[in-house]
């Protein structure tokens, strides 16, 4: 992987940055669909953990299959899938938010309705299949000119105080330089295999890593 993340991109998350930086506990909610999933199964957490060897990373995946913000946001499911395991960090990804990122921005003020302190990291999409937008009208940067889901979670992102990881882009840019199909780093027809697990894990120890 060779991805060379943004200098301010902790701006908005100094609290997990200060757990990971001094040792101390941190309390990681992963909340989305199975594609959060495979970003579970990459078992990144460890590899955070041996560059920053005094922190302990509690890592709670909280996810339901096909399913994202827009599903979250009703009901006092945020209650459910998120407040209950008191995250210090909070990370909102996956490919079911059906380019709703106004859902994802009222899961955002739920939480911090009841638990102000929450830290959150949004994620654009992984996988997925290649007829899905952030693969068929893909550009390696965010497009800022049109109205896209990439662009309207970085929007989120800058209004609502949270971080921002454009995985989206260094993905696919990944898949299309490794010399490999695409099914190479899929289980099926929508997610990826342990080499595709791979890939999410080392974006996000590049992301993460100082």
């Amino acid at each position: 992987i060779a991805y060379t993340p943004p200098q301010n991109r902790f701006a908005n998350i100094p609290k997990t940055m200060n757990t990971l930086r001094n040792g101390g506990d941190l309390r990681m909610v992963l909340l989305g669909d199975s594609i959060m999933g495979n970003t579970s199964n990459s078992s990144f957490e460890h590899l955070l953990m041996r560059n920053y060897p005094t922190c302990k990373i509690t890592k709670i995946t909280s996810l339901r299959s096909s399913t994202g913000c827009t599903y979250y946001q009703d009901d006092n499911r945020v209650e459910q899938y998120v407040l209950r395991h008191n995250p210090d960090l909070l990370v909102i990804g996956g490919i079911s938010n059906r380019g709703d990122y106004e859902a994802v921005r009222s899961v955002i003020k739920q939480v911090r309705a009841t638990k102000p302190d929450t830290e959150v990291l949004l994620l654009t999409p992984v996988f997925g299949a290649v007829r899905d937008a952030h693969i068929k009208t893909f550009t390696r940067e965010v497009d800022t000119t049109t109205d896209n889901f990439r662009h309207g979670m970085q929007t989120v992102a800058a209004e609502e105080t949270c971080a921002f990881f454009d995985m989206t882009g260094p993905w696919w840019a990944y898949v299309q330089d490794s010399g490999k199909t695409y099914g190479w780093f899929k289980g099926d027809a929508v997610h990826a295999n342990h080499r595709g697990c791979q890939i999410i894990g080392r974006l996000l120890e590049a992301w993460f890593k100082e």
